[in-house]
């Protein structure tokens, strides 16, 4: 009497041959889960396994970008949160020089340093919100001017 066919869980076999990491042959398949190389094959061909494994590996690839860049994003967004905070302490303390300035007596004073003490908070006040609009991609008509040369002049 002839034996009864064995039945094999294909899913699981199409499942090992399509998300198998390292990729592994048709043979090695075949020799892991003790089904004939021949009946794998044949359900490779009709049911496409290659082209399936070449899908999920693509889409595993896709979606594994989109976190690395989700994550990448949320990084910068913290940093630039940072940035912004401090670039808004600078303000002020820049503002409370001007008004320190502003204050003083200057009766005394040479006229000329008078000018210059302003004019160097002001500039300074300028450069920092053009230095945030930068960063924070606003609307600033001297946008297209690169960080480097904002930040440089800061220094």
């Amino acid at each position: 009497m002839p034996s009864a066919p064995v039945a094999y869980d294909w899913p699981a076999v199409r499942h090992r041959y399509v998300t198998a990491e390292p990729a592994i042959s048709l043979r090695q398949l075949s020799a892991e889960t003790g089904v004939p190389f021949s009946s794998i094959g044949k359900h490779s061909s009709a049911e496409n396994w290659p082209v399936e494994r070449q899908r999920f590996w693509d889409t595993v690839a896709t979606e594994t970008r989109a976190l690395a860049v989700k994550e990448t994003a949320c990084q910068r967004v913290g940093s630039l949160e940072g940035v912004e905070t401090a670039i808004d302490v600078l303000s002020r303390q820049l503002r409370s020089m001007g008004d320190a300035l502003a204050g003083q007596d200057w009766s005394d004073a040479d006229p000329d340093s008078i000018s210059k003490a302003s004019a160097s908070v002001a500039t300074a006040l300028d450069k920092v919100a053009r230095c945030k609009e930068l960063l924070t991609g606003g609307a600033d008509s001297r946008s297209q001017v690169a960080l480097a040369s904002v930040i440089a002049e800061l220094g």
